[in-house]
């Protein structure tokens, strides 16, 4: 090999080396800067799309485009990442208010995430084994359970509602929160929704459930 392959072969070797120190991105026939610049564009998408997914949210439900918040979230995320199903939507059908507006059950919202991630990784009834999609479909949900959690302390309608009248309550007779809170907090259940339907699109992105 000719001494100019050599000190050629070396400094791929050692910017491929440093990038993949650096933590970059390589894609094999891209440069470092073009495999960041295809980072930035994906990551750029999805924050595109987790930003739709508030908004359809809130806005299906705050205008009463659906009855409920399951059928809005479904709504949401379907219009979004364009899954539409309507067998889906229609299944969701009472799931709201806790099931049956009874407000004993799970948030109309969280039931919606969890039967949007079944369609897109659950169980298909002819397969000879459920262990992989059963497995893959309930890590999902739990992952949006932890948000509801984290948010909300429950994924509970009643318990949710609580927090929601409380926030409400303390936005209205509060003017010392920023705009953005107070917005959250008056939207009520439509606020819930539209934070369902994001959470749910950037686990399905994360996830690689539907690609960008």
């Amino acid at each position: 090999m000719k001494h100019s392959e050599t000190l050629c072969s070396r400094r791929t070797f050692l910017a491929v080396s440093s990038s993949i120190a650096a933590g970059n991105c390589i894609i094999r026939g891209t440069s470092p800067v073009r495999a960041q610049e295809k980072i930035s564009t994906s990551e750029k998408k999805k924050q595109e799309l987790s930003d739709t997914g508030y908004k359809l949210g809130f806005d299906y439900l705050s205008n009463g485009k659906y009855p409920g918040c399951a059928l809005c979230t479904i709504a949401a995320i379907q219009d979004t990442l364009n899954i539409r199903d309507d067998t889906i939507f229609k299944a969701a059908t009472g799931m709201s208010g806790g099931g049956g507006g009874t407000r004993i059950g799970n948030c109309g919202s969280y039931t919606g995430c969890s039967l949007v991630i079944g369609q897109l990784c659950g169980c298909d009834r002819p397969q000879q084994s459920y262990k992989d999609d059963y497995q893959k479909a309930s890590g999902v949900v739990k992952k949006v359970s932890d948000e509801f959690v984290s948010e909300y302390g429950s994924v509970i309608c009643r318990e949710i509602k609580i927090i929601v009248d409380d926030r409400y309550d303390y936005a209205k007779n509060n003017e010392g929160i920023t705009q953005k809170l107070k917005t959250e907090a008056l939207g009520k259940c439509s606020t819930v929704v539209a934070k369902g339907a994001q959470w749910a699109v950037e686990l399905i992105l994360d996830e690689g459930l539907v690609k960008i």
